[in-house]
């Protein structure tokens, strides 16, 4: 009797897990868009339609202005030296995808309608796409950059620009042969890595990760990383620094010269500021020896 019972009690259980699972795969149908559910290598994935935006910009912009929840973000110069953009996305997550250009500023923009979400290699995960690729003449100059970034890679290449703003909150950020001279790029989790040159004032600041600069610094420069390493080549001679760099438990070497525990150096009288302050990590400074080039252009 008793078995019978639990039997029963069983099937009850069995039952009642099959219908909930159910009906949560109608609901996460429903919301999947015309895609709908598929099995795939990585287990279950809700999938929507995959649209895609592309346009040519005739008249060119001198600036850009990017706002994306969940993202890749790229901005590369074109094969034909066009301007221009192209925007590929799931529609079951995303609404308000807006771009236009207007007073000569390309905005781009979106929205992810399931914060839940997250674009992961991992099983039983739902996937999301949004990429988007910015596309200029060679050897472009532009009044300013902006991008803001919640999660997602974003990756900068080959222009010029007066002002460089990048807020990124998790997903590594890389710039190629980059020219800024007001630059502020703050990253709170992943990797952020500079090759180019950078004048007059910049601000780095990374919570989590490791920060690389390889190129040129001039002017003030500032770079606070709480947990992880950094890494700053400059192809400029140490004696055209004032540097003050700080870490509360880690290593300095600079210019071939260490330090570790919790530690400071000091040096320098040159006429560009170098402050770097790590929480916990190593900073390793190396400057020019021989003039070398640098990766960016003056």
């Amino acid at each position: 009797m008793k078995e019978r019972k639990m039997k029963k009690e069983i099937w009850w259980i069995i039952g009642g897990t099959s219908l909930v699972l159910g009906l949560i795969l109608i609901a996460f149908a429903s919301f999947g868009g015309a895609g709908g559910i598929y099995i795939t290598d990585n287990g279950l994935e809700i999938v929507g339609e995959t649209i895609v935006k592309e346009e040519t910009i005739r008249a060119g912009f001198t600036a850009v202005n990017v706002y994306c929840d969940l993202s890749e973000v790229e901005m590369r110069p074109s094969a034909d030296g066009s301007y221009g953009y192209k925007i590929t996305y799931t529609d079951s997550h995303f609404a308000d995808v807006s771009a236009e250009v207007a007073g000569g500023t390309l905005t781009i923009s979106n929205k992810n309608i399931k914060p839940w979400t997250v674009n992961l290699s991992l099983p039983w995960v739902i996937g999301a796409e949004f990429k988007l690729v910015i596309t200029y003449p060679a050897n472009s100059t532009f009044e300013r950059v902006d991008i803001e970034s919640a999660l997602g890679t974003v990756r900068l290449n080959d222009f010029e620009t007066e002002t460089l703003n990048v807020t990124a909150d998790c997903g590594d950020v890389s710039a190629d042969g980059v020219v800024s001279r007001n630059t502020e790029m703050n990253l709170e989790m992943g990797k952020l890595k500079f090759a180019g040159t950078l004048y007059d004032h910049t601000e780095l600041s990374l919570a989590c990760g490791d920060l690389s600069f390889d190129g040129e610094l001039y002017g003030y420069t500032d770079v606070v990383a709480h947990l992880g390493n950094v890494s700053i080549n400059t192809a400029v001679p140490e004696e055209d620094y004032a540097f003050d760099l700080e870490v509360s438990l880690g290593n300095i070497t600079v210019g071939g010269r260490s330090a570790s525990g919790s530690t400071s150096v000091i040096g320098g009288t040159g006429d560009n500021s170098l402050r770097v302050k790590c929480d916990l990590g190593n900073i390793d400074v190396t400057f020019a020896r021989d003039g070398a080039a640098a990766v960016g252009r003056k």
